[in-house]
């Protein structure tokens, strides 16, 4: 009976380590890069806020069989690198019936050994991480891999395994997985995108004088935008959050996502806008050489909201004279990180109402006369008004200077000339910015502005304008 029992235990030998097949350390197809299935995932940003000789929990370990373990056979997993003596390995595995005892250790490798029972080809060797906070990392009670931070991430580091059987046969189950399964530790960003949902979009209401100080049709305009979170999410040191052996919850490593909104608003009038955000945030202006910059920074944290900011123009006598207007916007976490990319399109502010012309030239002295005739195709008559620069740089409000007649021509050289007159400008060059305003149907399409010079009733010069073909 005893020989037939012995005889028995050899041929079951030969019969599960005959039939092997490669074991695998489990991908996850779920995390970028794949990785093992018990990865630790951290944030890139968080990581970088590390010392690289900081101390990391490594990850759960676990190794699905290819092969039967029998009483002798020994499994070796093999790390990338060396870890910390503070780490602590279970001295016993238990797998199936198969009792597994820690036989030996190397600076990056640990071996085991079965001492009783049997292991069944698809069951799982497991190695569990029992550290989860600071003081866990120098408790050797507690079992689990403790490697620095470098270690952990800059490679990445990996794990392979490797079998003995117990009449010394070497690697019957070896892991031979899809790439990178074996990386059991990563980086990846904790920021996704925010994509714009809302532009500005106001019009400004141009069509009376006075009246350009507000909408057509509401108080305020608004900007929104919605932020995504990556496909993936880490979930090891991220900013604004503690782990328990990682907290990055000081203001100087929480999330701090800031929106900047580039505006051709005046600065002059920037008083005179109200601003809010939703989610928060402060926002702050500063003069961009007669643009403006909205600022808007968020309360630091651990996460990014979605926002919609507001701007309103004040009403009555701090109510601005508004223009049309464009809008850029970009935003960014921790001053580094795009979420969403270039100088966006935040929108603009249009006009109605009104049009205006711009002449880049215009002579006046003795001898000089100036051919300026406006054509007025909208349905109704419109003023017009002229803003005068000369060659040094000053500027002549001459105010409304005529009224072009609906579906008519007018001519506007006297008006124009006798309010530089006014002024006291009577010889040089200026440009001129001719304003139509009166009605909602006044556009590019409905003024047309002819203007000329003649000298010594002579030699007439041409000028090209905004409104016949020359680009402003």
């Amino acid at each position: 009976m005893n020989k037939f029992f012995k005889m028995s235990l050899v041929a079951a030998a030969v019969a599960v380590t005959g039939t092997a097949t490669a074991g695998t350390f489990a991908p996850d197809d779920a995390t970028t890069p794949t990785m093992n299935e018990n990865a630790v995932v951290y944030s890139t940003e968080g990581a970088a806020q590390l010392a690289s000789t900081d101390l990391q929990a490594g990850p759960v370990v676990s190794y699905t069989f290819g092969a039967a373990y029998i009483v002798g056979d020994e499994l070796e997993l093999t790390f990338g690198g060396a870890y910390d003596s503070k780490s602590v390995f279970p001295t016993t595995v238990m797998v199936d019936t198969a009792q597994f005892d820690k036989v030996s250790t190397t600076a990056t490798t640990v071996v085991y050994r079965v001492v009783s029972g049997l292991a069944n080809s698809g069951s799982t060797f497991t190695l569990a991480q029992e550290k989860s906070t600071t003081a866990d990392l120098s408790d050797n009670t507690k079992n689990g891999l403790v490697f620095t931070r470098a270690l952990l991430l800059d490679a990445p580091l990996t794990i392979t395994a490797a079998s003995t059987t117990n009449n010394g046969a070497s690697n019957h189950d070896t892991d031979t997985t899809v790439a990178n399964a074996e990386i059991f530790a990563a980086s990846i960003t904790q920021f996704g995108t925010a994509a714009v949902t809302k532009k500005f979009n106001a019009v400004i209401d141009d069509s009376t004088a006075g009246a350009s100080k507000v909408f057509v049709s509401g108080t305020e305009d608004t900007f929104s935008f919605d932020y995504s979170d990556p496909k993936t999410m880490p979930t090891t040191a991220l900013l604004g959050a503690d782990d328990g052996i990682n907290d990055l919850t000081a203001a100087a490593d929480s999330v701090a996502p800031i929106a900047t909104i580039l505006s051709t608003l005046a600065t002059v009038d920037v008083a005179k806008y109200t601003y809010a955000s939703a989610a928060g945030g402060v926002i702050t202006t500063a003069d961009n050489a007669g643009d403006v910059t909205f600022t808007v920074t968020y309360p630091t944290g651990a996460t990014v909201a979605d926002d919609t900011i507001t701007i309103a123009p004040k009403t009555g006598a701090s109510a601005p004279t508004m223009v049309a207007t464009t809008y850029n916007a970009a935003i960014a976490a921790n001053g580094a990180t795009v979420l969403a990319a270039g100088a966006l399109n935040a929108g603009q502010w249009t006009v109605t109402g009104s049009e205006t012309v711009n002449v880049p030239y215009m002579p006046y002295g003795e001898g000089l006369s100036q051919v300026i005739y406006a054509q007025n195709l909208s349905a109704s008559d419109v003023e017009v008004s002229v803003i005068a620069t000369d060659e040094a740089g000053t500027s002549y409000d001459l105010g409304v200077v005529a009224t072009a007649t609906a579906s008519s021509v007018t001519k506007l050289a006297t008006g124009i000339k006798n309010g530089l007159a006014a002024e006291g400008f009577t010889k040089g060059k200026v440009s001129l910015a001719v304003k139509f305003r009166g009605n909602a149907d006044i556009a590019s399409s409905t003024v047309q502005l002819h203007t000329g010079y003649n000298a010594n009733a002579s030699d007439r010069g041409f000028v090209t304008n905004s409104s016949n073909g020359a680009a402003f």
